[in-house]
Formats: structure tokens, sequence, C-alpha cells
């Protein structure tokens, strides 16, 4: 039970770093292309904006990105170093990737409690990224699924519908 539940956090990392690359940044680099301030942004649009893409890279995950992730824990669990280390290998980046979109919805995030909610689950995917084994999962699979469920409760809170949300 505890390995599927691991299995479901770690998915949402690479949900988010299959779909790393297609985000559409409209920002134009122009000073105008931003808003001067906090009062000219529509908080509701911006929250379901920022909520909505990471559902969407949620939702995005390709079955090999899946398939790696179980290989190195299920390698893991049955003392299969060699086969750990090159799932791992794969996994290592994606979730790297991962961090970095999340991290990026939360600079864009208006809402203070979205912005914080998505920072820290950037960083709890930045943590898991860093790890020199999947053998460590376990130690931070709690922080990071608390992370997700809070965002996920941040979301659903402002009125957003999430539907890859694990």
């Amino acid at each position: 039970m505890r390995r599927a539940l691991v299995l479901a956090a770690l998915t949402g990392a690479l949900l988010a770093s299959a779909a790393c690359g297609s985000s559409d940044d409209t920002n134009t680099g122009s000073p105008s292309a931003a808003p001067t301030t906090a009062a000219s942004v529509d908080v509701k649009a911006n929250t379901t904006a920022a909520c909505t893409a990471i559902d969407t890279l949620y939702g995005s995950l390709d079955a090999t990105a899946k398939a790696d992730l179980a290989k190195a824990v299920a390698a893991v669990s049955s003392g299969d170093a060699a086969t750990a280390a090159k799932s791992w290998a794969t996994v290592k980046p994606l979730l790297a990737a991962a961090a970095a979109t999340i991290k990026a919805e939360a600079d864009k995030a208006a809402a203070p409690e979205l912005k914080a909610a998505l920072a820290d689950l950037g960083a709890k995917y930045e943590k898991v990224a860093n790890l020199s084994s999947p053998a460590e999962i376990e130690s931070v699979a709690a922080d990071l699924d608390t992370a997700s469920n809070n965002v996920k409760k941040v979301c659903t809170d402002a009125g957003v519908t999430l539907k890859n949300f694990e």
C-alpha cells in the first residue's frame, strides 16, 4: 500500500515534466507586457490559469515515464540495484524538469496562498530529483503528498475543478 502511495505521489512530478516545454508564455519581455501593480492582476483568472496549468501538466504524463518510475521503485524492493540505477537515471531529469515547471507556475501566481503552495510543491519535487537513489523516495513521500494535497485544496477552494491531480 505504501509503495502505491509513493508511486502516486511521484507520478505527479513526472506529469509536470512531460509537458514542461509546452506552456504558453506570452511575455514578450517588454516592460509593458507585465502588470505594473498587483491591483492590475485578475487574481481569480490568474489562479484559474495556474491551477489549470498544473492540472494539465499532471494529465500529460507519458506511459514511459510512469513505467520507469515504477521500475525504479520495484527494483529497489527486489534488490536489483542495476535496474534501479538505470531507471532512476531516466526519472531524475524528469523530476528536475517538473520542479522547474511547478516553480515557474508559482512565480506567475498572484494569490499568495497558491504561490506558496506551488513553491512548496516545486521544492518538494526538487528534493526528490536530488535524491541519489529511488530507495530514498519513502523518506520524502509524505512531504510530497502533503504539498500536492495543499495545491489541490487551494485550487479546489478557488473553484477550479482539477481532473488529473492525484
